[in-house]
Formats: structure tokens, sequence, C-alpha cells
């Protein structure tokens, strides 16, 4: 299948998981240096996207662990449907408990889920257990434009680092940051408003009356937080880990 087809068939048949786009998991595994015989473990994989497409375009091989049971079926039909079910296998378990035992991956990723392991040092350093001393990290992480992010958002969003913390973080564990790019505007907005299609659904074929107005007011509230604070003081950074 040509690139341009694979990308179109990907964004067609699945909903953002993060604000990630297809092209830019590609440019992510071409930075890697990614081909066949190479292994990738993706925690918090959510519907395997980056692990069915590192599969398909790169031959890689890899394991997919999450805890949403919706996600990993929607992940093996698309193994299925992509022939690349012998290359790609998905665990449903919590990410800390998955036993890596003698893990040496090429590849351990972890795309905006690192509130799974406590935090972006918790996470690399648990990702860092997994690959070989040739091994590559790749994350995904929110970031706060600015160090004095405005309470509104701090309130709303909680704890979040800059994108000079992320590095700073990095460097202390050890590693270099090789890759680096952030979300565009375009990935951005798509993510947030594709992340609550189903609740707005919902609202829509709800009969009028009071519990119709609260989730009026709800997703109101939520658009509002991002129109107003999110999209413009917070973004999703992209980043390969490499041992130093």
């Amino acid at each position: 299948m040509e690139l341009l087809d694979l990308v179109s068939q990907l964004e067609v048949d699945t909903p953002a998981a993060n604000a990630v786009s297809p092209l830019r998991l590609l440019e992510i595994g071409k930075y890697l240096g990614l081909k066949a015989g190479q292994s990738v473990i993706d925690f918090g994989c959510g519907r395997g996207e980056m692990l069915c497409l590192w599969a398909r375009y790169f031959g890689a091989t890899g394991v997919g662990v999450d805890m949403d049971h919706s996600f990993l079926a929607e992940a093996a039909t698309r193994a299925q449907c992509w022939a690349i079910a012998d290359k790609a296998n998905f665990v449903c378990q919590d990410v800390k408990s998955y036993e890596l035992g003698a893990a040496d991956f090429n590849v351990a990723a972890c795309m905006s889920a690192s509130m799974g392991f406590g935090g972006s040092g918790p996470t690399i350093r648990h990702l860092r257990r997994a690959i070989g001393p040739k091994g590559s990290i790749v994350v995904a992480e929110p970031f706060y434009s600015v160090p004095d992010a405005p309470n509104e958002l701090r309130e709303y969003e909680g704890a979040c680092h800059t994108e000079t913390d992320l590095f700073d973080i990095a460097r202390a564990e050890g590693l270099e940051v090789g890759y680096y790019s952030r979300a565009t505007r375009d990935e951005w907005d798509r993510y947030i408003f594709n992340s609550r299609k189903i609740e707005m659904q919902e609202f829509l074929q709800m009969p009028a009356g009071p519990a119709r107005e609260e989730r009026r007011s709800k997703l109101h509230r939520w658009q509002d937080m991002y129109l107003r604070y999110r999209q413009q003081w917070q973004g999703m950074a992209f980043l390969t880990l490499h041992p130093a």
C-alpha cells in the first residue's frame, strides 16, 4: 500500500487518541530508522495506532499494553485487517504491572499516558528498563507554554511541565533528546474536540430537561477553557530520547 493510501485509511477509521497525526508517527519511525526485525513496546497503546502503523510500514514487531478492552479490540481488528496480526500483540493490563523480564526492545514508547506511571520522570525510568543499551524512548507529553500559566488553567488542568522542564527531566535521567516537535494548531484542535465527540453526540440525543442543560453547561465549560486558555498556553510535545 502506498504511504498516502495508508495514512488516509488510518485517519478515516481512527478517532484521535492523542494529538499525534499518522504522518508524525511515520516521521518519528523514520527518524528512529525502524526496520523489520526490530521490536517495540507501547505503554498506554490505546487503539494501537502507532504499533500497527510501524508494523505495516516499517516491518517492526511489538507489544501494546493498555487497560481499555474496547480500545484493544479495535487495535486487534486493525491488525487483522492490515495482515499484521503476527507482528502486533496487545495485552490488557495495567502498564506498571506488565512484567518486562529481561526486556530488550529497540523502542519503548508512552504517548500521552505518563499518568499511568506517576509522571514524566517515572515514565522515562520505566521505559529505559525496557530498552537495550542502543534502544530509544518515544514520549508525548502535554506542556504549558509559559512557566506562569494562568491560574484558571492550572486549576482546571492541574500540574503540567514546561517544554524546558521536559528536556531537563530527560537529561537528568542520562538521556539526550533527538527528535523534537510540537503538535500543530490543527492537530491540537482535532484532538481536543474529537476527545469529546461521544459526549457531544450523547448530548444532542438527550431529551429536553435539567439533565440535558447540565450536560450542555459542562460541554460549554470545557469548550471555553480550551478556547480561552488551553489553546494558547498548552500544547503537546513529541520527543525521542537516547541513552547518552
